[in-house]
Parts: C-alpha cells; sequence; structure tokens
C-alpha cells in the first residue's frame, strides 16, 4: 500500500524543495511578548512565577511571527495530508479494509485538491478547515515563529500563547492578513478586540489540554 497519491500542483508541489526555510532567519514581524526565565528558559506570563523555580519572572523576551509566506503554506498543506494519511497507515495492520477505504478517500480528495492551502472550488477543504481549527492555528502559528526563530519548537511556540494568547491571536490574524498590526496603532479597535477575544475562546480547549 503506498502512502503518496497521484502528482498534482499545490503550493507543495509547486515549490518543491525552495519549501523548507532558508539558512538566514526572518528579522522582521510582529513582536509577541512574553516573561523569560534564564535559569529554567521556561517561557511565562507577565508578572507571573517560573513554574520550575517558582521564582517571579525578572527578565522578558520578544518573539517575531513571520508573516504567512508561500513557503508556509506548503508546509502546512504537507502538515494536513500527512496527518491523513496517518490515519489510514496505523490501520493497515489491524483492519486493512478499513485502511484501504479510507486510502481511497484520501487520494480522491488529494486529487480534488481539497488538501490544497489555494482551494475556490471544494466546499470542503481540509488545509482550510484545520486553519480554523486550534490544532491548526497552533502548528501554524509554530511555522511562523520558526521562520524568526529556527531552533524553536512546538512545546515553546504553545508556552509562547498560553502566556500572551491576546497577542498571539493578534499575530496570528495578522500573518495571515486577515487584521492589520494592532502595535502600529496606539490602541486595537473595538472591533478587532472582540474578534481575538471570540478567537482565543476557541483556542481554550486546546491550551488546557495542552496544559496537562
Amino acid at each position: 500500500m503506498t502512502e503518496v497519491p497521484p502528482n498534482r500542483a499545490g503550493v507543495t508541489e509547486t515549490l518543491g524543495n525552495h519549501v523548507t526555510n532558508p539558512p538566514n532567519p526572518s528579522t522582521s514581524g510582529y513582536v509577541i511578548p512574553t516573561a523569560w526565565c534564564e535559569d529554567c528558559q521556561e517561557i511565562g506570563k507577565m508578572g507571573g512565577t517560573c513554574l520550575k523555580c517558582g521564582v517571579p519572572f525578572s527578565n522578558s523576551k520578544e518573539w517575531l511571527v513571520s508573516p504567512c509566506e508561500m513557503r508556509h503554506q506548503g508546509q502546512f498543506e504537507g502538515w494536513v495530508r500527512k496527518r491523513a494519511r496517518q490515519t489510514y497507515m496505523e490501520l493497515m495492520h489491524t483492519d486493512p479494509e478499513e485502511a484501504n477505504a479510507l486510502r481511497s478517500l484520501y487520494t480522491s480528495e488529494y486529487t480534488a485538491g481539497m488538501y490544497d492551502w489555494e482551494d475556490s472550488v471544494n466546499a470542503t477543504n481540509h488545509t482550510r478547515t484545520a486553519r480554523s481549527k486550534p490544532y491548526g492555528a497552533m502548528h501554524l502559528m509554530f511555522l511562523f515563529l520558526k521562520r524568526c526563530h529556527p531552533d524553536i519548537t512546538e512545546k515553546e511556540a504553545t508556552a509562547i500563547c498560553i502566556a500572551n494568547p491576546v497577542e498571539w491571536i493578534y499575530a496570528y490574524r495578522w500573518a495571515l492578513g486577515l487584521s492589520g498590526n494592532s502595535q502600529t496603532s496606539a490602541a486595537a479597535t473595538e472591533e478587532a478586540t472582540k474578534t481575538a477575544k471570540k478567537d482565543h475562546e476557541m483556542l481554550l480547549e486546546k491550551m488546557q489540554e495542552l496544559r496537562g
């Protein structure tokens, strides 16, 4: 059973090897400030206490979020597709009939463009859906952060969200071109604030899971 369906021209295929990040990290973007424990290398909330050493945070750190680039679109496409393939591959030895059925469905949807970043044809698009869900937003934000901080881990990216969720939401929407940069104005507009809070509520469930 092959895991790779017939070729098509999504962003991943269009960019080829250029889908990976270049050697030099981006040095500009949206800034998310958090508290930082130098001794424990831990991220936390401003004015809070380090969960590892129990000492109040005395330092801060700024995290740069890159605007969405084509490489991010390709990387995200690949991640969503991989998750879908894992669903049927995990059943290969325990339920081959179900695995084959899921593989056929995936191949059909993949070929139809339902796993492409840009898709104006299909009502259902798995990549678009993932971008609107907490699990997808968290991973996409990790990709934006990684463009500026090559060594960042997904755990650290999640910690940034937990430490400063409102700015995290602003940054996510800004990176996707859904709103302006709140840092360029004296205060965020009332509408933007309401949107950020609404989006933040959508992420609470995922954040609680990751907090353990």
